[in-house]
């Protein structure tokens, strides 16, 4: 995760413990949570619960798993389990990054928080294992989103945009939503 996202976490963080008067407690579910150069665990306080979930074992992962399985949240049993469930700089190499949306609206309890940051727009293609620029011979998928696309998944999912915005460079989407 580059800085800008890193900071946009860091106030989503105060945002959600402003707006819920709870300044610590939360079960916090982090997607696509494995440490590439960067993580949001230290935003959260030793009495909060912290999960990291990512398709790489790796330090710090707590569950190895595809969350653009449509099945997952079932098959892990963590239908509306989480205060807040994150996801930075991730969507954006996910073919099924719509199901993992739904799949973190599913797994995130009733008035509950879903913080969003991916790339948009003109962010040149780069990997998900180690942040490199991908070529031709890299086998990964990579595809930028919209603010418009996002948009759209929202309302079909029936959440509360509290902020959806994007940032010109690094070209990123920020994303602040209540279940």
């Amino acid at each position: 995760m580059h800085e800008e996202a890193y900071k946009f976490s860091a106030t989503a963080v105060k945002i959600m413990k402003t707006l819920s008067c709870k300044f610590s407690g939360y079960d916090v579910l982090d997607v696509g949570g494995r440490n590439v150069n960067g993580t949001i665990k230290n935003l959260f306080t030793l009495s909060d619960t912290f999960t990291s979930l990512d398709i790489f074992a790796d330090e710090g992962v707590d569950i190895v798993a595809d969350f653009s399985d449509p099945e997952i949240v079932n098959a892990l049993g963590i239908a509306n389990k989480y205060d807040v469930t994150f996801s930075t700089e991730v969507l954006e190499h996910a073919r099924y990054w719509r199901t993992m949306v739904s799949n973190m609206v599913r797994a995130t309890k009733p008035g509950g928080w879903i913080v969003i940051t991916c790339a948009t727009n003109n962010r040149p293609p780069h990997s998900a294992i180690d942040g490199h620029p991908l070529t031709e011979a890299d086998d990964e998928y990579y595809g930028n989103i919209s603010i418009d696309e996002f948009k759209v998944v929202v309302d079909e999912l029936g959440v509360t945009p509290i902020v959806i915005t994007t940032r010109e460079y690094p070209d990123d989407l920020y994303a602040i939503v209540r279940k």
